[in-house]
């Protein structure tokens, strides 16, 4: 139904409508981050800038499609987008901004939000209800037991900065027990939401930045920066394979073995052997990563940690880690996992495609303990 993937020079000149201040930082097209292809889309808001709108909010949004005016939406739709959080850019705040909406009125709607360095999907509450239940969007897997809460999202895993995330959104809109919303991120489910997702009327899709905080003041930071790429809407007649970004392949690689690495200092500690043991005291370290080493730059791998914690994610980008980096020599780490003690097993498998389908080399299994 519709598809953005930014390589001409007018983009979302097929979407409803742009709401920002009008300055050239609102909305830009960059060659760098990119997801696929040459360009990608940048959202800015600053603190400063121009109100927006008979609102007058601050805000740089896009609507893509409008659920009471567009023949083709139905109850049961798709939405994907590759999106890019920028460590310079995107700094923790203790207040939150609204980056998705699927508007209805502007009360009780399900949107992303972010807020402390989570992203997270906050859903309509039920009818009688004034409290809506937010979902972890950087969830491990959907087994986890603090992916949703009704409370503050202090429990969520941190978002990964500076690496591109692909998400994908299968909604049946409803106001009933029958309302469903699935969601993949970079190509593993992490919600199954069954309920009410809607209070009103078929919503507008819409995203960007909206930050409140910015127009009250509360907020200590002065902007937000977002990136957006590959962005898709499709009807009940769309898939998975159909959403998802898949494109470039790649020769057969494989995982030849894993490095540790301390994420604090940016630095390799050593090889890790199968087996071993991993003392956290002897090393002096809580902040850690592992790298798979690989036969190829090009590519992706998928990790699968189990154990005394469990964790699943897709690396894109060379290098391959197993909680990512930046791509320039900084290692992202995760509080908690692989600062608890206990027996863990990690396998990894290269990726034919660079969005992290199709496995293409043997899977790569390492058994280690960490220890305090």
């Amino acid at each position: 139904m519709y598809e953005e993937n930014f390589e001409g020079s007018s983009p979302f000149s097929t979407g409803v409508g742009i709401e920002n201040c009008g300055l050239e930082y609102a909305l830009r097209l960059v060659t760098y981050p990119v997801f696929q292809g040459s360009q990608a889309i940048g959202f800015e808001i600053r603190k400063d800038q121009p109100l927006v709108g008979s609102s007058q909010k601050v805000r740089s949004e896009v609507t893509i499609i409008k659920g009471t005016e567009d023949p083709r939406f139905t109850r049961e739709m798709w939405y994907s987008y590759s999106l890019y959080f920028p460590s310079a850019g995107m700094e923790y705040d203790a207040t939150r901004e609204c980056i998705t909406q699927w508007y209805e009125n502007g009360g009780d709607e399900t949107s992303v939000r972010t807020e402390k360095d989570k992203a997270y999907l906050e859903v309509c509450p039920p009818e009688g209800s004034s409290i809506s239940t937010k979902y972890d969007l950087f969830n491990t897997d959907i087994t986890s037991p603090t992916a949703s809460t009704s409370g503050p999202p202090g429990s969520f895993m941190t978002i990964q900065k500076d690496t591109w995330h692909e998400f994908v959104f299968h909604f049946i809109h409803s106001t009933g027990s029958d309302g469903l919303i699935e969601i993949w991120r970079d190509g593993i489910k992490i919600h199954n939401i069954v309920g009410r997702n809607m209070h009103l009327q078929l919503p507008k899709w819409k995203l960007g930045l909206y930050k409140v905080s910015f127009l009250d003041k509360s907020s200590l930071l002065d902007s937000r920066v977002l990136y957006f790429d590959n962005i898709k809407v499709g009807n009940a007649d769309a898939s998975l394979e159909k959403m998802r970004g898949i494109t470039s392949t790649v020769s057969p690689a494989e995982v030849i073995n894993y490095t540790l690495v301390n994420a604090g200092t940016e630095k390799d500690i050593a090889t890790i052997i199968s087996g071993a043991t991993i003392s956290l005291s002897e090393l002096g370290v809580s902040k850690l990563n592992i790298r798979a080493n690989t036969s190829t730059t090009e590519g992706s791998v998928k990790f699968t940690l189990t154990g005394a914690q469990s964790f699943s994610y897709v690396d894109n980008r060379f290098p391959f880690a197993l909680f990512g980096d930046d791509g320039n020599g900084n290692y992202y780490y995760q509080n908690y996992l692989l600062s608890t003690p206990g027996d863990y097993t990690l396998t990894s498998s290269t990726l034919i495609n660079s969005n992290g389908s199709e496995t293409s080399g043997i899977p790569n299994t390492l058994n280690f303990t960490i220890a305090q």
